[in-house]
């Protein structure tokens, strides 16, 4: 099964929401900050108090965790809402996908998962590399949780100048998880909207929005039970030498 896209939020809404997000983190993380400092204190005196991890200190740093947890969601938001700023630079795009392959191999060895790629060598795009770097970790990110427990799964990443498009490339990655249910395949891009216990529903949404500033879009196509496929087509030209229409 397919899924089209949504359309994101305009530039002047997420403008707007980014500068009122940025106030609120900005409040929000100085008293979490304060309740941290203080459970790491208090992590310390019961471990002391209990000569090791005892029933305290392992209830400590269950609300640690969720601390952190709440500072992961307001770094996510924050990300979503604020417009990408893009420093576009030449850069070789088969090259910043074998980073994330040599990256990404020690936790999916840890989990039984084979990584491949199909990299032709010195695809060259002009776009923002960082930014890119962290959408497609995210994907693979993803991919690699879909597949946790299976102890044989396989992450296929390819690269290949796009096959209808001359002035675009292709990446694909395709994994042998769980697959996406028909009725949640529609909404993955969508804010805040996670089947993760532990997601915050944002990382997604974050993707598409790096990937549409860069030009390009994105395709998913999934089936329960045997996996998921994500392809990302991107422009090879500048982003400052595009125009709109």
């Amino acid at each position: 099964m397919t899924t089209t896209l949504p359309k994101s939020p305009t530039p002047e809404k997420l403008a707007a929401l980014g500068s009122l997000t940025a106030g609120l983190v900005h409040e929000l993380r100085n008293p979490l900050n304060a309740i941290r400092a203080n459970l790491q204190l208090l992590e310390e005196d019961t471990e002391r108090n209990e000569g090791g991890e005892g029933p305290q200190t392992r209830r400590v740093r269950r609300i640690l965790r969720e601390v952190d947890r709440l500072d992961t969601i307001l770094t996510d938001f924050l990300a979503f809402v604020r417009e990408p700023k893009l420093q576009p630079r030449p850069f070789d795009l088969a090259d910043l996908l074998q980073e994330i392959v040599t990256l990404l191999t020690p936790q999916a060895d840890a989990e039984g998962v084979t990584i491949l790629s199909e990299l032709k060598e010195e695809i060259l795009i002009s776009g923002d590399r960082e930014s890119l770097k962290q959408a497609l970790m995210n994907l693979a990110v993803n991919a690699l949780q879909a597949m946790e427990g299976s102890s044989s799964g396989t992450l296929m990443i390819r690269l290949s100048s796009h096959p209808t498009h001359a002035d675009c490339v292709l990446i694909q990655m395709t994994d042998t998880g769980r697959g996406i249910p028909p009725d949640v395949l529609p909404r993955i891009f969508e804010p805040f909207f996670t089947t993760r216990d532990e997601g915050t529903g944002i990382g997604l949404s974050v993707v598409k929005r790096i990937i549409e500033a860069h030009g390009g879009s994105l395709h998913c196509e999934s089936e329960p039970g045997r996996g998921t496929s994500f392809s990302i087509t991107i422009p090879r030209t500048r982003i400052s030498e595009r125009t709109d229409g």
